[in-house]
């Protein structure tokens, strides 16, 4: 059902910008609401979600001129505009350099504290996953193991597994 799919964000691991196609930053998070939206709500979700992801400033700039940073929560504020209560992202600090990584990981930290906001984070930097992640669930040749972030990223058999160094 419709309510139950806008409790929902989702974040692709990379958005393809047409360039033929004029979109503001303003008008690209605005995409993310569902048809029918009066203009006051959807203002107030976009700049709502602009704000959140801090790009407020960029709302009236082209999309296609956006940085891979900007671009990045350009889409976080995508979703979040649909004010999910579940945001799923596929590998959001995927080429990102290491301080971008974790302004973005720290935001997304930031909101589910301040929002009660569900976040489901896929990523393979097991470093972000340290610093970050309360719980993972770590995928390797087909099996899963899953528990609290602390645990099991400091046992040694899984970072041997994982061909990881300990900090």
């Amino acid at each position: 059902d419709l309510a139950g799919r806008r409790r929902l964000g989702y974040v692709p691991q990379e958005q393809r910008f047409a360039p033929p196609l004029p979109c503001t930053v303003a008008e690209f998070v605005a995409l993310g609401l569902p048809d029918g939206e009066a203009r006051a709500a959807v203002r107030d979700c976009v700049a709502d979600a602009l704000a959140a992801m801090e790009i407020g400033g960029l709302a009236a700039r082209a999309v296609q001129t956006l940085s891979v940073g900007q671009r990045r929560r350009a889409m976080v504020a995508r979703a979040l505009a649909r004010r999910p209560r579940l945001l799923l992202l596929d590998e959001p600090t995927a080429n990102l350099d290491g301080h971008g990584a974790a302004l973005l990981a720290r935001d997304l930290e930031r909101l589910r504290e301040q929002q009660r906001l569900g976040v489901v984070h896929v990523a393979h930097d097991l470093g972000l996953a340290r610093r970050f992640a309360t719980h993972v669930a770590l995928v390797d040749g087909g099996a899963v193991v899953a528990g609290a972030a602390d645990a099991l990223l400091a046992d040694p058999r899984l970072a041997g597994a994982l061909g990881q160094v300990q900090p």
